[in-house]
């Protein structure tokens, strides 16, 4: 299939000219869990090969998006989704974690400075949160080292769509916004391995929960390069597409 490229790969990106070409987006795929495609309102499946489908918790429901549905999670009822301890989400290696969301107009701020936690298994062993500050933060607890953290440079506004990408590739943890880098910080230690459930809309128990919607969440056990990262957020059905070759 043809791919979305743009001039200036790598830009701003900690990798060589010639090193990390694209290739499929199936390629470490984990878990891709997309509110558009074949759910049901017991049931968030997982359009990706190991089928860890999640549970919406404390309330969480469908609405109509732009593309369909989207995952819709409330503050006020602690909602969000429980994917569970799945042996291929125990990475430890190099990760990616992407997803589209919105912040709806005048969002319930969580407690703990959270409006959402896209995803985050164990207790933010690796993780991409908003905050009540609307800036993304990406986590990762290291071997032997404790917790780095990376916070965007900018904000995100209430209402529109967003493409949100964090990674850490065994250098760095990056923070993209609509497929543009908006933060980086040196991190080289080794990920620990996750302690409790996987979750996206919150932590696991509803903790750190805010009012959002999200449209999909993937995960992979490797950084993508800066071209996938941007393909992601100029064409939001290309994994789904990808996924059905």
């Amino acid at each position: 299939m043809s791919r979305i490229t743009l001039p200036g790969y790598g830009q701003g990106f900690a990798r060589q000219p010639g090193e990390g070409e694209p290739v499929s987006l199936r390629t470490d795929l984990r878990g891709y869990w997309d509110a558009t495609l074949g759910n049901t309102g017991a049931t968030y499946y997982d359009q990706g090969v190991f089928r860890n489908n999640a549970v919406p918790m404390g309330g969480a429901g469908w609405i109509t998006g732009h593309r369909g549905h989207t995952f819709k999670f409330v503050r006020a009822t602690s909602s969000y989704a429980d994917v569970g301890q799945q042996p291929e989400l125990d990475i430890r290696t190099h990760w990616t974690i992407a997803s589209r969301l919105r912040l709806p107009i005048n969002p319930t701020l969580a407690e703990g400075g959270h409006v959402s936690c896209l995803t985050i298994p164990g207790t933010g062993l690796w993780s991409v949160n908003v905050l009540n500050t609307r800036r993304i933060r990406v986590s990762q607890w290291e071997t032997g080292v404790g917790l780095t953290q990376n916070t965007s440079a900018s904000a995100l506004a209430v209402g529109p769509w967003y493409s949100i990408c964090g990674l850490w590739d065994g250098g760095a943890l990056r923070v993209f916004i609509d497929g543009i880098i908006d933060g980086s910080r040196a991190c080289t230690g080794v990920p620990l391995g996750p302690q409790q459930d996987l979750c996206f809309g919150s932590a696991p128990g509803g903790t750190y929960c805010g009012d959002q919607e999200i449209e999909y969440v993937a995960i992979w056990a490797r950084d993508l390069v800066w071209s996938e990262i941007v393909d992601l957020h100029c064409d939001p059905t290309l994994l789904s597409r990808e996924l059905e070759l």
